[in-house]
């Protein structure tokens, strides 16, 4: 990083005005790198390509893409260098000044044996782990997807045919499988970013298992995307995602009530619980807002299920007195927040949206006007 503040101080001050060398600093950060020794040679491959670019006028190494995303797209470049020797001596001539014709024309030149599919050049400009930059380096040599991805032959008809709109090449692939399994292309595409933001870390053939496995489950299912996210996340936060995931005999339905019952912490009782009230329910007038404090179980427990969030799980300690749960309501539907009240110091320490989404500033006013009516204390971290 030194040395790349270094490079960027001897540059002409023409060049300076345009190019901060700070907003590469992501790029860098980000690299997938595990050993500080292949870091630093990763950063001086960043350099040489740099001056390379600057040398010869090559603007997507150096000046802005369409999308502000060449540093990423440099940084990519210099991992690949690693599996791929580039001439960075030969000078560049090019027919056209877009940065993106240059940046197409200059791999197909320079780096590639063999032109990538037209989505696949995309890819270089967003992060990109080791696994799928050294794909890419493959496929550029004219290696089968069925043997760099291992995909199904119904698979990889999909991927030499997919749209210009991925930002990773799981994500890609993840389409592939989905439109193998006969969804359609928008759902594909949803759920595709659902599973890809879900298992992106996983080693590729536990990734490529745990696709398939949800696809084709998916393919004999009646789901909605929003009530898929829960199991997902559900699936993810328990580790369950390996190379023994399977969904064989199991129902959305069931699937979907195991998931909530872990998400939002509590089963509903077959015994009513109640607690009693600590005068923490207020109205207020123009606009008409209610703040309802909920005092049973079955209150907390659709509390939880409407908003999307854990509030069920503070059951117990609603029943101790260590806390108070109040739901915030406009009565157009259009506000909708939780509070927790801690006791019994009166101290409002959380509020959420739907979610878990931190509250807008339109719910925020409307609590600063609660907490000053009931008597509360607010944390300025709620």
């Amino acid at each position: 990083m030194d040395d790349l503040k270094i490079f960027y101080e001897c540059l002409p001050h023409s060049l300076r005005r345009n190019w901060c060398w700070q907003m590469w600093k992501p790029s860098i950060i980000s690299g997938d790198w595990p050993r500080r020794v292949r870091r630093q040679e990763q950063e001086r491959r960043y350099l040489d390509l740099l001056k390379f670019g600057l040398e010869n006028r090559f603007k997507a190494l150096y000046g802005p893409l369409a999308d502000k995303s060449y540093p990423t797209f440099l940084w990519n470049l210099a991992q690949a260098v690693e599996f791929r020797e580039v001439d960075l001596r030969s000078p560049l001539h090019f027919n056209t000044h877009n940065a993106d014709r240059q940046l197409r024309a200059w791999l197909d030149r320079s780096f590639l044996d063999f032109p990538l599919p037209a989505w696949c050049y995309g890819l270089w400009k967003h992060p990109m782990s080791r696994f799928e930059v050294k794909a890419l380096c493959r496929l550029g040599q004219g290696v089968s997807p069925r043997d760099v991805l291992k995909l199904s032959k119904q698979e990889n008809c999909w991927f030499h045919q997919l749209p210009e709109r991925f930002s990773s090449l799981s994500t890609g692939c993840c389409f592939c499988i989905l439109q193998s399994h006969r969804h359609s292309t928008a759902e594909a595409m949803a759920i595709a970013e659902v599973l890809n933001g879900a298992c992106r870390y996983l080693e590729w053939p536990v990734f490529l298992h745990v696709v398939r496995t949800v696809s084709e489950w998916l393919a004999c299912q009646k789901f909605t995307l929003r009530e898929f996210q829960i199991p997902v996340y559900y699936w993810r936060t328990q580790g369950l995602f390996n190379e023994h995931f399977t969904l064989k005999d199991r129902s959305f339905r069931s699937v979907c009530q195991e998931a909530d019952e872990w998400l939002y912490g509590i089963r509903r009782p077959e015994v009513l619980r109640f607690w009693p009230s600590h005068g923490f329910s207020w109205v207020r007038e123009n606009p008409d807002i209610i703040f309802d404090e909920l005092l049973n179980s079955d209150a907390l427990f659709r509390e939880g299920r409407q908003l999307h969030h854990c509030v069920g799980s503070y059951l117990d300690a609603c029943r101790r007195g260590h806390c108070a749960i109040v739901s915030m309501r406009s009565l157009d539907g259009k506000l909708c927040a939780t509070l927790e009240i801690e006791l019994p110091g009166r101290i409002l320490v959380q509020v959420k949206e739907s979610c878990n989404r931190q509250p807008s500033a339109v719910v925020c006013r409307h609590i600063k006007a609660y907490v000053e009516a009931v008597g509360l204390s607010w944390k300025k971290s709620a």
